[in-house]
């Protein structure tokens, strides 16, 4: 078991509780950009604001999931200063597959 499988699982299972709200994984985050090129900067300004939805959630695998798919933008060259409370708050979770 990988430790992004496992992340996934942990995910799934914190969706299954939240219903449809949190329904982009970092996945479907890569998928999109792929599939949104001639208007990018649109469909990643929606994905910022679904995740800073995502951090304002007390669920600590939600966050970790929302701090997962920031790492991502951030490697593509977007400015994610803003959340970097959040990014501290999961690295000092007690879990592991959420730092």
């Amino acid at each position: 078991v990988t430790m992004s499988s496992t992340m996934d699982q942990v995910v799934k299972r914190a969706k299954e509780g939240f219903g449809q709200i949190f329904d982009k994984s970092l996945h479907d985050i890569v998928r999109g950009i792929r599939n949104h090129k001639d208007n990018e900067a649109k469909y990643i300004a929606e994905c910022i604001d679904e995740i800073k939805q995502e951090l304002k959630q007390d669920n600590i695998a939600i966050k970790a999931n929302a701090v997962n798919k920031l790492t991502y933008l951030q490697m593509l060259g977007y400015d994610i200063s803003w959340s970097s409370f959040n990014i501290i708050e999961v690295m000092s979770s007690s879990k592991y597959t959420f730092k």
